[in-house]
């Protein structure tokens, strides 16, 4: 639709777009799809790395996990400082989350790894 007197052009969805937004929404919330990770495809080739090098990797990989999970907390921060919505907040705090069990798995992956039980 255009304006009149302007050169501005409105796009508006239809109530058929506005039904598969909701139908593609709703599979969202329902169907659980996997998630794969680079970082897992690389856990299958672990063996390839000398105990030294997969224990660097590894302290590397913790570390900078540690610091998305800061990034995070600061990003919620700003967020709720520009008046974003709430619930956004819960994008952060689940990515956060997720990220939060990787150091510990990697605490006792590190040990697997000097005892000799890794790889």
């Amino acid at each position: 639709m255009r304006l009149p007197g302007g050169g501005k052009t409105v796009y508006e969805i239809t109530e058929t777009g506005r039904a598969e937004f909701m139908t593609q929404l709703m599979n969202h919330w329902w169907k659980i799809m996997p998630i794969v990770d680079p970082f897992q495809v690389a856990l299958t080739f672990m063996d390839r790395l000398s105990p030294a090098d997969l224990s660097d990797a590894l302290e590397g990989r913790a570390e900078q996990l540690r610091a998305a999970v800061a990034m995070l907390g600061r990003a919620i921060g700003a967020k709720r400082a520009h008046g974003a919505p709430r619930h956004v907040d819960e994008v952060l705090w689940l990515d956060s989350a997720q990220l939060q069990t990787q150091p510990a798995w990697i605490e006792e992956a590190i040990g697997k790894v000097e005892s000799g039980d890794l790889p």
